[in-house]
């Protein structure tokens, strides 16, 4: 399996009240005229920036931070099954609706760092797009992130009891990929996503270590809610 994460934000003049339900509705009705393209996907859903985040201040402790509107997940069996999907596409469907820049991935089936029963169904979902730190290549960044930083997260308990499940969704090494993976994390709430942020061990352990394999400027990140589910 493989998934897709596309990283999406409203077309001019659309607010996000308008714009979230024009989301599942696009969709909705791309799927319902395209039957075929359910034929290459083996899940799909769209994750809505959450209206507490658009409405609360920054945390000093957080990244500056892109302000994405949503996020489409798609997973395949293969690389195969993307590209007859993307085949299939009517040209223009989202016109009027997404602005035509975003940011995407393509990964390989997720590794689970925390994993806690019912953790998926947690009130938070942090979905955060990653670039490596050019100065490593991307087996040492891939391995880097699995196991040292990974480990942060199993074994630092300021750091692995507020998370209630955590996947990293490692890119594929494709042509022209301009990002590495997404981080996918869930809490119980976004003020228990707040205080993760800002224990010690997020400054004292976290920061440097991020600082260390990725590309900080270019993380970017949408914090959502329930999924709408697609298929």
């Amino acid at each position: 399996m493989i998934k897709r994460f596309s990283f999406v934000r409203r077309a001019a003049g659309l607010s996000p009240e308008t714009f979230h339900p024009a989301w599942i509705a696009r969709h909705t009705q791309l799927l319902a005229a395209n039957p075929a393209l359910r034929s290459h996907l083996l899940h799909w859903e769209l994750l809505h920036r959450l209206d507490e985040d658009y409405a609360r201040s920054r945390e000093a402790t957080e990244l500056e931070n892109l302000q994405w509107d949503g996020v489409s997940v798609q997973s395949f069996a293969d690389e195969a099954a993307l590209a007859a999907f993307e085949a299939a596409l009517p040209t223009g469907w989202s016109e009027g609706l997404l602005a035509q820049n975003s940011a995407s991935v393509v990964t390989a089936a997720p590794t689970v760092i925390v994993e806690r029963m019912g953790g998926k169904e947690a009130g938070l979902r942090l979905s955060a797009i990653v670039r490596h730190n050019a100065a490593l290549d991307l087996q040492a960044f891939h391995a880097h992130w699995r196991e040292h930083h990974g480990n942060l997260y199993r074994n630092v308990p300021a750091l692995s009891e507020p998370v209630r499940h955590y996947d990293q969704n490692h890119g594929l090494d494709l042509p022209g990929a301009d990002y590495d993976g997404v981080t996918e994390q869930w809490f119980d709430s976004l003020g228990a996503w707040i205080d993760s942020i800002c224990v010690p061990e997020q400054a004292g352990m976290v920061e440097p270590d991020v600082a260390y394999f990725l590309e900080p400027a270019s993380i970017s990140y949408v914090l959502s809610g329930k999924p709408t589910v697609l298929l």
